[in-house]
C-alpha cells in the first residue's frame, strides 16, 4: 500500500478540519495517511517521544509527502515564524529539504497541495520550481503521483508450494463435480452480508453526536460500522463534488445527503465520470470509515442515477 504523509502547519480550526477531509479522501483512494490527527484518535496520549521528534520521523521515512500549502507553513519552512511556534512544520519543512539535497535536487519526495488557489502565493523560493495541486480540482492526479511510488516492474513473490499442496491441488482438480440437481445435493450457503439497521448517513452521524473523545468515537465506529453494508436500496443523494479517476480502475466521488446535507464519500469500480454537481443518485456500499466531521466513507459503491451508465 502506498503511503503518504501530510505536512501542515496548525492554524485555524478550519484549515484542521479541511487537512482531516483531505486526509480521509486519500484513506477512502486505498492510500496509508500519516497524519497527526489520524495518530491522535489511536494513541490519544500522543507519542512518547513527543510531536517534534513524531514529526521529524513522518517526514524521514515517509514514502511520499504532501505539504499542505499556507501562510504559516510557509514561515516555518523560511525560518520567520515567531520562534517556539510551528515547530512540527519547521522540523518537517528542514528533513524534507534535506531528501531533496540528498537526492542531488531530484524531488521524488514531496509535492504541494493547496485548499485555495490564493495559497500559492509565498510558496518558498525552494518549492516554487516543483509541481503543485489543488486538492479538491487535482484529486485524482494526486492519488495517481502518491501510488506512483508502487513500482509497476515489481512482480509479486510466487508462492513456495510443498509436496504435500501440490499432491491435494492434484486431487482436487479430479474430484467430480457434486451434481446440484440431486434431491441429496447440498448447495454451499453464501457467505452473508452483515448490513447496518441504519437507513440513511445521518442517522449513523446522528447515533455518534455525543461522543466527544477521538478515540472513543473510532471504536464506537469500528464496533457498529466498519465493513458492515448500507441498507438497500441505498442513501438519496445529490452529487457534490466531480467524480476522479483512481488507480486501478476505481472512481471516487463526493455526495450530499439529501435531507440531512451528510457528506457522503464513495469509491467505486463503476464508471461515474458523467455525473455532475447537483445530479441524483441513490449511494449505497460498505462502510470504510465515519468522521467526527460528520463524514461517511464507503468502498466498493453502487452509485445509481440516470446520468449513471448501466453495467
Amino acid at each position: 500500500m502506498a503511503t503518504v504523509f501530510l505536512s501542515y502547519r496548525h492554524e485555524l480550526a478550519a484549515h484542521r478540519a479541511n487537512v482531516r477531509i483531505f486526509g480521509e479522501r486519500l484513506r477512502a483512494a486505498g492510500i496509508k495517511v500519516l497524519l497527526d490527527q489520524f495518530y491522535l484518535d489511536a494513541n490519544p496520549g500522543g507519542p512518547d517521544e513527543g510531536w517534534p521528534a513524531w514529526s521529524k520521523s513522518q517526514a524521514a521515512k515517509s514514502e511520499k509527502v504532501l505539504i499542505v500549502g499556507s501562510p504559516g507553513w510557509y514561515r516555518c519552512y523560511d525560518g520567520t515564524e515567531v520562534p517556539g511556534s510551528g515547530l512540527g512544520a519547521a522540523v518537517e519543512g528542514r528533513v524534507i529539504t534535506q531528501r531533496i539535497y540528498n537526492e542531488s535536487g531530484l524531488n521524488r519526495i514531496a509535492r504541494l497541495v493547496v485548499f485555495d488557489s490564493a495559497a500559492k502565493s509565498g510558496v518558498p523560493l525552494d518549492l516554487q520550481g516543483y509541481h503543485s495541486f489543488h486538492a479538491s480540482d487535482d484529486f485524482g492526479n494526486i492519488v495517481g503521483w502518491v501510488m506512483a511510488t508502487l513500482s509497476a516492474t515489481t512482480q509479486p513473490a510466487l508462492p513456495i508450494v510443498t509436496a504435500d499442496q501440490a499432491r491435494e491441488a492434484l486431487a482436487e482438480a479430479h474430484r467430480p463435480t457434486p451434481d446440484l440437481t440431486s434431491d441429496r445435493a447440498t448447495p454451499a450457503l453464501a457467505p452473508q452480508r452483515l448490513t447496518i439497521r441504519e437507513k440513511s448517513a445521518a442517522e449513523i452521524v446522528g447515533n455518534l453526536k455525543g461522543i466527544t473523545l477521538s478515540y472513543r468515537f473510532h471504536k464506537k465506529v469500528e464496533e457498529l460500522y466498519l465493513g458492515r453494508w448500507t441498507r438497500e436500496p441505498g442513501w438519496q443523494a445529490t452529487v457534490y463534488n466531480l467524480p476522479s479517476k483512481l488507480s486501478g480502475g476505481l472512481w471516487y466521488c463526493s455526495f450530499r445527503e439529501v435531507g440531512s446535507g451528510t457528506l457522503v464519500t464513495a469509491s467505486t469500480v463503476r464508471d461515474v465520470s458523467t455525473l455532475r454537481p447537483g445530479d441524483s443518485v441513490t449511494v449505497s456500499g460498505r462502510i470504510s470509515d465515519v468522521s467526527q466531521l460528520e463524514s461517511v466513507s464507503l468502498e466498493d459503491a453502487i452509485v445509481r442515477g440516470d446520468n449513471v451508465p448501466f453495467p
